[in-house]
């Protein structure tokens, strides 16, 4: 790759963090006034889902695709978990998921080169939604690996159910855009990306029963399937409208990134061995 395509890959990941940092403190700073005035905005809410994983995964597009049904709201690059972490009352944090949604959504839920709208649907206009979440999966991902009882601390008022979604695809795409949208080698993105699938391990142990796995490759290959899937997962009704619109937000081929980056035998090798250890990257190949 040369220079230009090099800086088109990289990511605004301070300007996306410092602008969403600072619209959650002041959403949770106006939760309270809020929640007075509405107390039962989140009364409904019966699921509270996280994604757990790696960045450039998919994780967009699926919490676009939810955050589109008229009883889910789900925030973009929140950090809920950081911010029970830090104190703020689940209800509170549920405020600032609503409010990062209709920002995100009023914008077109644009994201560096891609946009991800479903028409005619529900995004940003959440109501008194029934499931509730937030699309942040590295960090839920970190913050649940060293701090495991995170959740089973949180005061929630209505005791939801507690759900996580886990999009999987091909871990040297992953690797490869990872490294490409931080401008690092290979190597080092390898280690984040084990590093996080390691977390995922620990993440299901904890909560064998309530993790998702939707591969990023099915996703693009049936749609309308792993969409269904979704809805099953969470409670969600799937009509065929909303089935519809999702499924044309879907690209048509996934994006292999590996064919940006040079790899070595030994890297490739060293990546399928590694890739081995984790029940849910089985059968992906650098050539498959």
């Amino acid at each position: 790759m040369d220079l230009r395509e090099r800086l088109g890959f990289v990511d605004n990941n301070v300007w996306l963090w410092g602008r969403v940092g600072a619209q959650a403190w002041w959403d949770a700073r106006q939760a309270r006034g809020a929640l007075a005035r509405d107390p039962d905005r989140f009364a409904e809410v019966k699921v509270f889902c996280n994604f757990i994983g790696y960045p450039r995964s998919g994780h967009s597009v699926v919490s676009s695709i939810l955050d589109a049904h008229q009883a889910a709201v789900f925030s973009h690059r929140l950090d809920a978990l950081g911010h029970l972490k830090a104190g703020v009352a689940p209800e509170a944090v549920f405020h600032m998921i609503a409010r990062n949604a209709e920002r995100f959504a009023r914008d077109g839920r644009k994201l560096t080169a891609y946009a991800y709208p479903v028409p005619g649907q529900h995004q940003g206009r959440g109501g008194r939604p029934t499931v509730i979440g937030d699309q942040e999966a590295k960090w839920a991902t970190l913050r649940l690996s060293r701090d495991p009882e995170l959740l089973a601390r949180a005061r929630f008022r209505h005791a939801p159910r507690l759900a996580f979604i886990h999009v999987v695809r091909n871990p040297f795409d992953n690797i490869a855009t990872l490294a490409n949208r931080t401008q690092s080698a290979l190597e080092s993105a390898m280690e984040t990306y084990f590093q996080l699938c390691a977390g995922v391990e620990r993440v299901k142990a904890r909560y064998p029963e309530q993790v998702l796995d939707i591969r990023h490759e099915e996703l693009v290959a049936a749609p309308r399937a792993q969409i269904r899937r979704l809805g099953e997962f969470l409670g969600l009704t799937v009509d065929e409208p909303y089935l519809e619109a999702c499924a044309g937000l879907v690209y048509p081929a996934a994006s292999q990134s590996r064919a940006s980056r040079s790899w070595s035998g030994a890297l490739v090798r060293d990546v399928e061995q590694r890739a081995g250890r984790h029940p849910h990257l089985a059968g992906y190949a650098y050539d498959r």
